[in-house]
């Protein structure tokens, strides 16, 4: 039964979305706040022959190649072809400092992956400072010439309800979860399915509730902002 509260709703989501832009994870790909040790989710960027992965995280213990704030990476201008920000902007103090450093680092062209939370419990790493809505994250990408390819948000009412069920009984004493979690699983089944039906995609105030947000952006090279082939 443990198993089942290893990842929350939310990371499944996050953990999917990395998985289907994959492809565009090519070149120098920086992961930004990344992790060699402990990492959370399912999810590892690829690290092969066409793909060099540089992971970048504040602290040393979670065994980066750069061990360096966000809003100052070690790395020259446009030296990088992919940066992958996912899960760190809540803990920031200043989110807009460090896309600004992801703007500089990323080569014209280069792709920036993001997720960030919304509807989603205060946790310190080290420490939780703030939000971002759609709105907010629209507005600094284009301030930072960014073309947003996609913007989407990671459920709905429905879900964000079963992340929260599934976070609280995972919280609970092991006899509880022996005894709640075959019927935890069948409600949260049951909400899962109601969150994708067109009644709840398609209402302002349903879908208006969110686990948080997912983002594919190109930075402008000033000629084209199509993404690249």
């Amino acid at each position: 039964m443990m198993w089942y509260y290893r990842r929350t709703f939310r990371r499944r989501l996050v953990d999917a979305d990395l998985e289907r832009v994959r492809s565009l994870m090519r070149g120098v790909v920086l992961d930004l706040g990344g992790e060699r040790i402990g990492r959370r989710g399912v999810f590892r960027p690829p690290e092969n022959g066409s793909v060099r992965l540089i992971v970048a995280n504040l602290d040393p213990g979670t065994g980066p190649d750069l061990v360096c704030d966000a809003a100052a990476v070690a790395l020259r201008d446009a030296t990088v072809d992919v940066v992958v920000c996912s899960e760190l902007l809540e803990h920031l103090a200043d989110p807009d400092s460090a896309l600004a450093e992801i703007a500089r680092v990323l080569r014209p062209g280069g792709v920036l992956i993001l997720s960030t939370p919304f509807l989603y419990r205060l946790h310190g790493d080290p420490q939780d400072f703030q939000r971002l809505t759609d709105v907010r994250l629209r507005a600094m990408l284009d301030r930072l010439k960014f073309d947003i390819i996609e913007l989407r948000r990671q459920g709905a009412f429905f879900l964000v309800l079963a992340d929260m069920l599934h976070q609280a009984a995972g919280a609970g004493p092991r006899w509880a979860k022996v005894l709640l979690t075959p019927l935890l699983m069948v409600l949260t089944g049951i909400l899962t399915r109601l969150d994708s039906l067109p009644a709840t995609v398609g209402s302002p105030m349903l879908s208006s509730f969110t686990t948080g947000f997912f983002v594919v952006a190109f930075k402008r090279d000033g000629q084209s902002t199509s993404p690249p082939s």
